[in-house]
C-alpha cells in the first residue's frame, strides 16, 4: 500500500495543440486543401491540430517523457513530406500547450 501511494496518476501530453502554414515553395503561395496529419488547410494555408492527451500512472520524481511529433503533409501534385517536431520533457506540457509551426515550406 505504501508503494502505491507515492505514485499519481497525470495527465500527460501525447502531442500538443500544432498550428501553421503550408506554402508552396516555388511560388511562396498558400496551398489549400493540403493533408496535414488529420486536418486540412484553409485558403490560406493555415492548419490546426488539436491538443492529444492521455491518463499516466507514474512514479513521484519521474520525469515526463519525451513528446516526438511526425505529422505528414500531401497533396495530390505534390510532393509528400512530413513535419516533425521534438521536446525533451514534452509530455509534462501542461493542458493547453501550442506548438507554432509557422511557414513550412512545402
Amino acid at each position: 500500500m505504501a508503494i502505491l501511494l507515492q505514485g499519481c496518476l497525470e495527465s500527460r501530453a501525447t502531442r500538443p495543440k500544432i498550428t501553421g502554414y503550408v506554402y508552396d515553395v516555388e511560388t511562396n503561395n498558400p496551398i489549400e486543401h493540403c493533408r496535414v496529419g488529420g486536418s486540412f488547410t484553409d485558403v490560406t494555408g493555415y492548419y490546426e491540430l488539436k491538443e492529444r492527451r492521455h491518463w499516466e500512472f507514474t512514479w513521484i520524481g519521474r520525469e515526463a517523457p519525451p513528446v516526438f511529433v511526425q505529422e505528414p503533409v500531401e497533396k495530390e501534385g505534390y510532393i509528400t513530406d512530413t513535419i516533425k517536431s521534438f521536446d525533451q520533457f514534452g509530455r509534462a506540457a501542461p493542458k493547453g500547450a501550442h506548438w507554432k509551426m509557422e511557414y513550412y515550406n512545402f
